[in-house]
């Protein structure tokens, strides 16, 4: 009897749990057919609406996607331009990291495709808008003649997260950075500072009534100067070539692990000696006794340039004897610097560089601006005199024009 009893007040509240349910079923249809009844209420909006949102799926998700990112002729497609500068969405670009940030925060508003039927082209708009600001205001910036200096950028880099280790920035670290990536952050830092500035002039207090006056005056009569800019960003990509290829070995290639021992050369040796006895592995040796930021990678430091690689030594020779190794042949234990000693393991032989692949001839020319300033100058001098020579033959424009330089005025 009392299981009856039981039995009977559990169906009774499934029963009204059901009815419950039953009515916030119906509740919400009704709801939705109300809201449904709303949006088509003017079937030429809801059709335009559909159309707008297939027409933004194809242009701005289909076709990227199908053509990774490039057209039938390889280039990559435009969405737009401004004053000459394309706008373009690109792997790693500040329009594809707009793209993905103004997702993420439309969806942690609690938006997605189905609460809103113009869901992608909202984000893609969006992110689009902010390119064309940040690609007009750059272009502003450079035409007022605004740069920042390379101090500037050289103090910002070293407070880059990337690389630093326990709050404090790691020349070992930023070495082991490619030379395209660290070219890269660069180039951001450079943008992110102008808009900052630009933003701050824009921002700045209003000017004073002597200011006001100073302004005026300059529109009376002076006298207007023309001149050439001769940049090291302009530097060609033959002359790249042409020094690249006098430098060849700089830039010689091998794969390598190493161990680092910050105690004392007799310990270097020693972890040596048990390695080559096969007591221990040289990859379990380095993760348990080495002190570097290979260690966990079982010292493996992946393909490394010769130039930045002997940075690492007291003396060059030890460098050029370590690229003359045969593959799985480890190095005898060189003093570095640091007050530590490492030694090496040969994971792929020396190789001269490909100065066919345009990643290479970017990491020379980093490393002409980073470490031969003085090839950028004697070009720029040599160009000047090759204007300046044309200039008593021609006129101003002409000789800017025979030298492939532009004029501007001030």
């Amino acid at each position: 009897m009392k299981g009856q009893l039981m039995a009977s007040e559990e169906n009774e509240k499934q029963a009204k749990t059901g009815n419950k349910k039953s009515s916030e079923k119906k509740s919400n249809n009704k709801q939705a057919k109300t809201t449904l009844k709303k949006t088509i209420k003017n079937p030429f909006v809801y059709i335009g609406t559909i159309i707008i949102l297939v027409l933004t799926i194809i242009a701005f998700v289909l076709i990227p996607s199908i053509s990774s990112g490039t057209s039938a002729s390889g280039k990559i497609p435009s969405f737009g331009s401004w004053n000459g500068n394309p706008i373009q969405y690109t792997s790693g670009s500040y329009f594809a990291e707009q793209v993905s940030q103004i997702n993420d925060y439309l969806r942690q508003q609690g938006l997605d495709e189905t609460q809103s039927q113009l869901y992608a082209y909202q984000v893609w708009r969006l992110a689009y808008q902010n390119t064309v600001i940040r690609t007009a205001i750059l272009d502003s910036a450079k035409r007022s003649g605004m740069k920042i200096s390379e101090e500037t950028i050289d103090e910002e880099v070293s407070k880059n997260s990337q690389f630093q280790v326990d709050g404090k920035f790691s020349l070992e670290k930023y070495n082991s950075t490619s030379a395209a990536t660290r070219l890269s952050i660069r180039n951001r830092i450079r943008e992110d500072m102008l808009i900052q500035n630009y933003y701050n002039d824009l921002m700045s207090a209003s000017p004073s009534t002597a200011e006001i006056e100073f302004v005026a005056s300059m529109a009376k009569p002076q006298r207007a100067i023309q001149y050439v800019n001769i940049s090291y960003a302009d530097f060609p990509a033959e002359e790249t070539l042409e020094w690249a290829k006098s430098h060849e070995s700089l830039f010689r290639t091998i794969g390598l692990s190493k161990i680092t021992i910050s105690t004392s050369e007799k310990d270097a040796k020693k972890v040596l000696a048990q390695i080559k006895a096969n007591s221990l592995s040289f990859e379990d040796a380095a993760k348990s006794h080495s002190k570097d930021i290979y260690a966990d990678k079982g010292g493996d430091m992946g393909t490394r340039t010769f130039y930045d690689l002997k940075s690492e030594f007291l003396d060059e020779k030890d460098a050029e004897n370590l690229m003359s190794l045969k593959k799985g042949e480890i190095s005898p234990v060189y003093k570095q610097t640091g007050n530590t000693w490492a030694f090496y393991q040969i994971n792929s032989e020396s190789s001269p560089p490909d100065f066919s692949k345009q990643s290479v001839l970017d990491e020379v020319k980093s490393y002409i601006f980073d470490k031969e300033k003085s090839v950028l100058e004697s070009w720029a001098l040599a160009k000047a005199n090759e204007f300046k020579a044309e200039t008593m033959n021609t006129s101003f424009e002409s000789a800017a024009k025979i030298t492939g330089l532009q004029v501007k005025s001030a």
